[in-house]
C-alpha cells in the first residue's frame, strides 16, 4: 500500500479510547510518526457531545479503541456476566461504536473501529480446529458463548450492514505485546497454573498497530481480520516464553470442559482468514515469527520474567 509522505503532517486524528492499553500505544505511534493526534474528551455514547467534538476538532480520521472487557475486580469478560451489566455491555460494545460510525458518516470522516474476532468458534465442517480454512471477513458470527461476544458479534454485523463503505472494521484477537500489562495475552496465560491448548489467531500489536495506522491513512473501508497469519496454540506461546524469557517456567494443561466449569462464560477459539491483510501487506510476520520476536523483546525488558502470581485458572483475552 502507498505510504503517506508529504501529506502526513496535514492529517489530524481524533482517538476515542486513547487512555487504554492499546490506545496509549497507538497515540504514541501517531505522535512518533509526525501526525496531529487528539485524545477525545467526550464519551462515545453521548451523541451530542461526540458531534460537538468532531465539529470542534475537525479531524481527518477518527479511531475507536473503546470497548468493555472488564471491570471492578474482574480482569476478563466474565465481568459482563454479572447481574446488571447488560446495559454497560450494550452501551460500550454496541451503542458507542455505532454512534461514532454514524456521526463520522454524517460528516464524511473516515472511521476506524477496532472490533474483535472473538465472535467465531471452530465448527465440525468447514472451520475445523487445526484445519486451514479460517473465517473470512464476510463470515457471520457463530459464537454466542459469552455476553461480550454476543453483543460484539452484532456490532460487527451492523458495521457490515450500515457502514461498510465509510468505516474500517478491524477485527483483532488476543492482543500481544512485549510489556507485562495484565491485558497482554502472554502475561495473562503465563500467570495461570493451567491453560487450555488450542490453536488460535492472535494479534501482535507492535506489528499490527502500524498497519492499522496505514489502513486509516489510506481510507480503507469494510472489514479486515487484523491478526498475524496462521494460528498458534497456548502451549506454543508458553514454550516460546520459556525458551526466551524464563527457562524455569512451568505450566499445566486442562480441557475446555474443565475450563468451562470454572469460568462464568465460554471462550471463543478460531482461525481467521488473513488473505485480505496479506494482499495489502505481503511481508507481514506470521504469528509464530511475531510471537517469538515479542518473547525476545520481553527477555530484554524483564530479565527475571513476568510471572508475579498464580491464579489457578485460564482466561482468554478478547
Amino acid at each position: 500500500m502507498k505510504e503517506e509522505g508529504e501529506e502526513k503532517v496535514k492529517v489530524r486524528f481524533l482517538v476515542w479510547g486513547h487512555k487504554g492499553w492499546i490506545g496509549q500505544s497507538f497515540m504514541q505511534l501517531l505522535e512518533l510518526s509526525g501526525f496531529e493526534a487528539h485524545g477525545a474528551a467526550s464519551r462515545a455514547d453521548d451523541v451530542v457531545a461526540v458531534e460537538e467534538e468532531i465539529q470542534k476538532i475537525q479531524p481527518d480520521r477518527v479511531i475507536s479503541l473503546i470497548g468493555r472487557t472488564s471491570g471492578g475486580s474482574y480482569l476478563t469478560i466474565d465481568y459482563l456476566e454479572q447481574s446488571g451489566k447488560l446495559m454497560e455491555n450494550m452501551r460500550d460494545n454496541l451503542w458507542a461504536p455505532v454512534v461514532l460510525a454514524q456521526i463520522c458518516s454524517k460528516y464524511g470522516v473516515h472511521f476506524t473501529y477496532l472490533g474483535t474476532g472473538c465472535i467465531f468458534h471452530y465448527d465440525e465442517t468447514v472451520h475445523t480446529m487445526r484445519g486451514k480454512d479460517g473465517f473470512d471477513e464476510a463470515a457471520v458470527p457463530n459464537f454466542f458463548g459469552s455476553s461480550y461476544s454476543t453483543v460484539k458479534g452484532y456490532t460487527d454485523r451492523l458495521m457490515h450492514l450500515l457502514f461498510n463503505s465509510t468505516t474500517l472494521n478491524a477485527r483483532i484477537r488476543m492482543p500481544i505485546s512485549a510489556d507485562d500489562n495484565p491485558k497482554n495475552f502472554i502475561t495473562k496465560i503465563a500467570n495461570y497454573e493451567k491453560v487450555v491448548n488450542i490453536p488460535n489467531s492472535m494479534t501482535v500489536l507492535p506489528v499490527m498497530l502500524p498497519i492499522l495506522m496505514k489502513l486509516s491513512l489510506n481510507k480503507v473501508t469494510g472489514t479486515i481480520n487484523l491478526t498475524n497469519p496462521g494460528a498458534i496454540s497456548h502451549n506454543e506461546v508458553l514454550e516460546l516464553y520459556k525458551r526466551h524469557v524464563d527457562a524455569d517456567y512451568t505450566y499445566e494443561n486442562f480441557s475446555i470442559e474443565e475450563q468451562n466449569r470454572i469460568l462464568l462464560s465460554k471462550r471463543s477459539n478460531n482461525l481467521l482468514d488473513t488473505s485480505r491483510l496479506q494482499q495489502m501487506f505481503p511481508q507481514v510476520d506470521d504469528i509464530h515469527t511475531a510471537v517469538e520476536k515479542i518473547c525476545v523483546e520481553m527477555a530484554k525488558n524483564f530479565p527475571r520474567g513476568i510471572v508475579k502470581r498464580r491464579m489457578g485458572t485460564t482466561e482468554k483475552g478478547a
